[in-house]
């Protein structure tokens, strides 16, 4: 088993050789492009080709382009308003459009997986955060929304990642910073929050992020990111998600600040996620996956767990390379 496909890692530009030496030789499930890796579309589009060659091809590679505040493509790139604006619109056909477009333009530079739709109901007005970047208060305009985007992605041949479960629209502080909080009750989370997802979900999503949020209610002991009751009694046994699981970024304050970079993936993947994210640190990254390989050497993890995440990430991968939609999207 090659332990490098529970990891999705971002490099800086000096480091694009020493990660494709790592997929070569430990796999990696993917990659997260930044402002940082795309000043040449030519160059990146080079640079993703050598790295589907490098891990075997499949590479999950990935990007945030929301739209609005989070459009890490601009040189070149067509660009679209915030979920917001289109949320305040009810702008069906205007999701449909840019979702269309983001499409064609990504897949020609080879990027597969877009980490959208951006599935949070902004409950708390005053979450400076999620303003701009959700469709709204409202979780039946959010679900329409989101569903129009993933029905478009998904026709053109792009991967979608539902975030930020259980949903950040109530919180109160910034996950990029420290610890995101909320109080909300159980049945808020029911009623509101998991509406977009299970919509999602309904559309045969493939991909759901989750965020370092501490909801009380949920689990009073461990934020969302290391909780396995959360990814387990609610993400796979309530809302019946059986796609991949993947961690936000392990790198932001939230996790950087309170977990050892040794431990975060570990947790992370024992709690149940399929796949963790770290965008920024490449020691970071070596610590965790030197960590999570010794632990899965030394039996201290469950191997059947772990054959059966690596299942899951196959089969995304499988669709990338063998679904005519997604096959353009790898080559």
């Amino acid at each position: 088993m090659k332990i490098g496909e529970f990891f999705m890692f971002g490099y800086k530009p000096g480091d694009f050789e020493s990660l494709k030496q790592f997929a070569k030789e430990h796999g990696l499930g993917g990659v997260i492009l930044f402002e940082r890796n795309l000043d040449s579309l030519e160059k990146t589009a080079d640079e993703i080709k050598q790295m589907q060659e490098a891990a075997g091809n499949g590479l999950i590679v990935s990007i945030d382009q929301e739209g609005g505040p989070v459009n890490r493509a601009k040189q070149d790139f067509p660009l679209f308003p915030s979920p917001r604006y289109y949320g305040e619109r009810n702008d069906i056909e205007g999701i449909r459009v840019m979702a269309r477009t983001t499409s064609k333009h990504l897949r020609a530079i080879g990027i597969n997986t877009n980490l959208v739709p951006v599935c949070d109901v902004l409950t708390n007005p005053d979450n400076i955060l999620m303003q701009k970047r959700t469709y709204g208060d409202n979780p039946e305009l959010v679900s329409e929304c989101i569903s129009a985007l993933i029905d478009e992605y998904h026709k053109n041949g792009i991967i979608c990642t539902a975030k930020h479960f259980p949903g950040l629209g109530s919180a109160e502080i910034d996950p990029h910073v420290d610890i995101s909080m909320t109080e909300i009750d159980y049945r808020e989370f029911e009623d509101i929050h998991w509406k977009p997802y299970e919509k999602a979900i309904s559309q045969g999503l493939d991909f759901v992020m989750t965020t370092h949020l501490l909801a009380k209610s949920l689990d009073p002991d461990n934020m969302v990111t290391f909780s396995k009751k959360v990814i387990s009694a609610f993400l796979r046994d309530r809302l019946g998600f059986e796609g991949v699981i993947i961690t936000d970024d392990l790198n932001m304050g939230a996790v950087k600040g309170n977990v050892p970079p040794e431990d975060c993936a570990l947790n992370a993947l024992l709690a149940g996620h399929d796949m963790a994210m770290m965008c920024h640190d490449k020691k970071d990254q070596e610590n965790a996956f030197k960590s999570v390989l010794d632990s899965y050497n030394d039996g201290r993890i469950d191997r059947d767990e772990f054959a059966a995440k690596l299942k899951r990430i196959k089969t995304l991968k499988d669709k990338l390379l063998n679904h005519a939609a997604f096959k353009k999207a790898s080559v």
